[in-house]
């Protein structure tokens, strides 16, 4: 190689002299070049580096001597083939690592090899080329042309504005994506049933009695001789409800159990679909960034957290939290990692990326009762997160460190719900409980655990509080056992709003911003959800949920509550409201 010999050259001779790898293939001017620019070859230990370059898509690998804490190259424990001189002669040469994108698809120009010369029928391949300077183009305009006669491979009749084709070609292609992912997510249309008669029976009025068991066995009777007509078999437990459904022109079964899925029936009694993976029970759900698009992270009643994509409602991944069960989920960043936290019955609070595989990892082991809140803030540039128990206990802590800052006792006999809300630079924490001596909201400095201001109501508990902010002026929102949504300036302690409309208690409340506007979610066990604009003192809209609201969380555009029932997502349009925008 030194001597001026190729790569290629080298590789042709071992192989004349069948001289193999050490898989025992042939050689490639490639694979010698892997060899020489390996330091084993002159004695060091290597390892290998990969570096991807986003804006292009592509990867490169190379091979790099280990060094020492002195930043010296590390000595492998057997004989040099070469001198390190005579190796870094050679890589001089051939380079210490290959080309960047080298073995890999990733394309500059995307219509390259695809598009073709539709002029007089030429059919010639398109290709990218520079626009010249002298046409006083923006750097990195190209055009794609077709090669002139001369070539023997087209007409040079047209020339394209090529970073327009490839916004074309992006769109195209996103399009023809999504109509396929559209295609693939439909749900099939049962295939007709084999029985015209039964068919005919149904649409001509002929009554049945239709009655579900523990069982799991549906039952038809004819409802005129008290005969069974039909048995069907297909819940692999109780079966809790039974309905007719209009599917297209045809009159089809519904049911439901505790098997967690709903089945379609025909006449006939073959099951026509099947939907599973319904969720349990949901204590409380909240937003999480899912490669930057929205999603539903849930904590169900038995104690799995469920990832749903917030679009199609599917989920993602499903993953055991607590084995007693979680009350509370938080999605947060630790050390610049999304992380899932959770509060459990037990009294502690676990840890893990939901995305990766693995159990949740205990991060904070202090409480005493079940965890019933979880909050992150930021003060004085320290990430820190509080904590609360059922007990009346908080405690804030490092979740980097794990170590324990402040503990919060003895102000309630009962913690619902913590928030964390910033003010003149000054970062505190609300807390909602029950108290029969004292406020059942205050607001408490998180880094010297004294009381900033209490906020007194005229019932002896508040059940949820969110913080919210409108310009530099920051606010808090409460719901609790009264049913009325309040409004409160947490520096001076005045009430801004009051609002009525709930017929039992709140149970949870949230804040999310419609056209750069605050608006008001809150949920009890009415089984209604109702929108406010908190400032305005004005309700919006009910929404009835048909369950005892458990949480209630901004995911997106969407607002999603759980329940007892599970996750329902809620999209929010409140253009055709006059009295709001």
């Amino acid at each position: 190689m030194l001597t001026g010999a190729s790569p290629r050259a080298i590789a042709a001779d071992w192989n004349k002299q069948g001289i193999t790898t050490t898989r025992g293939n042939g050689w490639s001017k490639e694979t010698v070049k892997q060899v020489l620019r390996n330091p084993r070859i002159c004695g060091y230990r290597s390892k290998k580096v990969r570096e991807f370059n986003p804006e292009a898509g592509t990867e490169s690998v190379r091979v790099e001597p280990v060094l020492d804490d002195d930043g010296e190259p590390v000595k492998g424990q057997w004989d040099p083939i070469i001198s390190v001189a005579d190796w870094e002669a050679v890589t001089e040469v051939i380079g210490k690592s290959p080309e960047p994108g080298d073995a890999y698809n990733a394309r500059k120009y995307l219509g390259t090899g695809t598009l073709r010369c539709d002029k007089n029928g030429c059919g010639g391949r398109l290709r990218a080329m520079k626009a010249p300077a002298s046409r006083n183009k923006p750097e990195g305009f190209f055009y794609y042309t077709c090669p002139d006669k001369r070539s023997g491979y087209g007409c040079g009749g047209i020339r394209i504005s090529g970073p327009e084709t490839d916004r074309a070609l992006k769109m195209l292609v996103i399009a023809k994506y999504e109509e396929e992912a559209q295609e693939r997510e439909a749900t099939s249309v049962p295939e007709e049933w084999g029985s015209e008669e039964e068919l005919a029976a149904v649409q001509n009025g002929e009554s049945h009695l239709i009655a579900g068991f523990c069982d799991d066995d549906i039952i038809i009777w004819d409802a005129a001789n008290g005969e069974v007509y039909r048995r069907l078999k297909g819940h692999t437990q109780d079966v809790l409800a039974i309905c007719s459904i209009q599917v297209g022109q045809r009159v089809m079964l519904a049911s439901s159990g505790l098997d967690n899925s709903v089945r379609l029936w025909g006449p006939n009694g073959a099951i026509g679909h099947t939907l599973s993976e319904l969720s349990n029970g949901v204590y409380s759900a909240q937003e999480f960034s899912l490669l930057s698009r929205p999603a539903i992270l849930a904590c169900e009643y038995n104690g799995a957290i469920r990832l749903r994509s917030a679009k199609t409602g599917k989920t993602v991944r499903l993953v055991q939290g607590q084995s007693q069960g979680a009350l509370s989920v938080l999605s947060t960043r630790v050390s610049d990692q999304q992380v899932v936290m959770t509060g459990g019955f037990d009294g502690i609070v676990r840890m893990r990326d939901p995305l990766k595989l693995g159990n949740f990892e205990p991060v904070f082991q202090l409480h005493a009762a079940p965890v019933v809140s979880i909050c992150s803030f930021r003060a004085h540039d320290w990430s820190l997160v509080a904590s609360a128990d059922k007990n009346g206990h908080i405690y804030v802590w490092d979740p980097i460190s794990r170590e324990f800052v402040l503990s919060i006792e003895d102000w309630h006999e009962e913690v619902y719900d913590v928030c964390s809300f910033s003010r003149d630079g000054e970062t505190f924490i609300a807390c909602a409980g029950h108290s029969s001596s004292d406020a059942p909201l205050i607001v408490i400095d998180p880094l010297t655990g004294e009381i900033a201001r209490r906020l007194p109501a005229q019932h002896d508990w508040a059940a949820c509080v969110e913080g919210f902010q409108v310009g530099r002026n920051s606010f808090v929102v409460t719901g609790g056992a009264d049913g009325v949504v309040r409004t409160w300036d947490p520096v001076s302690g005045s009430i801004v709003s009051s609002i009525d409309g709930h017929t039992d208690s709140i149970t949870a409340i949230t804040v999310f911003n419609y056209r750069n506007r605050s608006f008001v979610a809150s949920g009890g066990n009415d089984r209604t959800v109702r929108l406010w604009d908190p400032l305005k003192s004005t309700r919006i809209m009910d929404i009835p949920v048909y369950h005892p609201v458990t949480s209630i969380s901004r995911v997106g555009s969407s607002i999603v509550v759980g329940s007892g029932a599970g996750v329902l997502s809620l999209s929010i349009n409140l253009q055709w409201q006059k009295n709001v925008l």
